[in-house]
């Protein structure tokens, strides 16, 4: 047990034994009486085990206040054994320190006033304005390591409060990621059936036909079998931008717009759209805002392809009195933005956007005139 108790002690519980230490050498030196002298030393080297023992009780208050009882008890007795010395005050400080630190303040006060009376009655022993000066000086001292201990509780309580608040922030943090995910994945699989899946079965049905009219009408048949090559191409272009939606370019230390430069490169010949970017005074942004407008500049572009049959696609990424604009205008056949969408992507757009500071979202179309989403927030 000992061999554990001395391994490696704690900095703060190695001072303390060192004040035990220096406690006991002066105790050695003041008592002339040789039995007093190994009582004093031995009643202080017992306190120094028990002080090696208590940080393994912290957090078990039953048991720590059980120690400092302990504590007291061998520092009273030491205060009967040398009461003119007053070798004692040193060790009573630290228990005293360490029932505030770790005790109700009822059993702290306690502890405080029960090592005040000791001072005072050693004071009166030793009589004299010798005992009235260190009577003064000792007992103040009980009042101020009460306090320093309150001190040093309360910081480490919200020390602790503080590491469960960023758990908690963690936790909601890898929650939300979870979550996006998860959106993400429904996202997908919502498309690969309203298109994807669609087209597949349209493609299936012309082949069918294609292949019940090959010998009775094979004029009928070609033409079935070209509108299967029209599915299947479009079915290729579908899952072209749904995998590459999958893997974008990241946006890394390249920043928004050389990120939606490149973004927009592949994308262009990916669709076989023509796709310009302008941006002026953007500056540096923070990395989520980044993030987000670069999504909605991806999920905007993923309805283009999808959806607009355009030709031509204009971003613009601009700075208009202290906001930011991002604005992504297509020359396809629009549509009604009052009526409602097949999929999610305006929605996902509108709540990336409305979770920016001072974000909103406008979305201006019509059929045969093209469509433009527009993103403003402070950045």
């Amino acid at each position: 047990m000992l061999q554990q108790l001395l391994r490696r002690p704690r900095p703060d519980i190695a001072a303390l034994l060192t004040i035990f230490a220096a406690t006991a050498g002066v105790s050695g030196f003041f008592l002339q009486d040789a039995p007093r002298r190994l009582i004093a030393i031995g009643l202080l080297g017992a306190m120094a085990l028990l002080l090696l023992r208590s940080a393994q009780l912290e957090g078990a208050p039953r048991r720590y206040g059980r120690y400092v009882a302990m504590q007291v008890g061998l520092a009273l007795a030491l205060a009967a054994l040398q009461p003119g010395l007053f070798t004692f005050i040193f060790p009573a400080l630290i228990v005293t320190f360490q029932a505030g630190l770790h005790l109700q303040r009822q059993a702290a006060l306690l502890t405080a006033a029960v090592f005040m009376c000791a001072v005072m009655l050693s004071a009166a022993a030793t009589g004299g304005w010798v005992g009235a000066f260190n009577a003064v000086l000792n007992v103040l001292g009980f009042p101020l390591a009460l306090v320093f201990a309150r001190v040093m509780r309360q910081v480490e309580e919200a020390r602790q409060h503080n590491q469960r608040l960023l758990e908690e922030l963690r936790a909601a943090q890898r929650r939300l990621q979870e979550l996006a995910v998860a959106e993400e994945r429904g996202r997908l699989a919502r498309d690969l059936h309203d298109s994807a899946k669609q087209q597949a079965f349209a493609l299936s049905a012309q082949l069918d036909a294609a292949r019940l009219l090959l010998r009775s009408d094979p004029d009928a048949a070609e033409e079935h079998l070209r509108q299967a090559e029209a599915l299947a191409d479009g079915l290729r272009q579908e899952l072209g931008a749904i995998i590459f939606e999958l893997h974008p370019p990241a946006l890394g230390q390249a920043g928004l717009t050389e990120g939606l430069r490149r973004y927009l490169a592949a994308w262009s010949r990916q669709q076989g759209v023509v796709a310009t970017l302008s941006a002026d005074g953007v500056g540096e942004l923070p990395p989520e805002l980044q993030q987000a407008l670069f999504r909605i500049a991806q999920e905007a572009l993923a309805n283009v392809a999808r959806h607009s049959g355009a030709r031509r696609v204009e971003l613009r990424l601009e700075r208009q009195d202290g906001r930011l604009r991002l604005l992504i205008r297509d020359d396809g056949h629009g549509f009604a933005p009052d009526a409602p969408a097949p999929g999610l992507g305006l929605r996902s757009m509108r709540e990336r956007a409305e979770a920016l500071p001072g974000g909103s979202l406008r979305v201006e179309s019509a059929p045969g005139d093209g469509a433009s989403v527009e993103v403003v927030c402070e950045g």
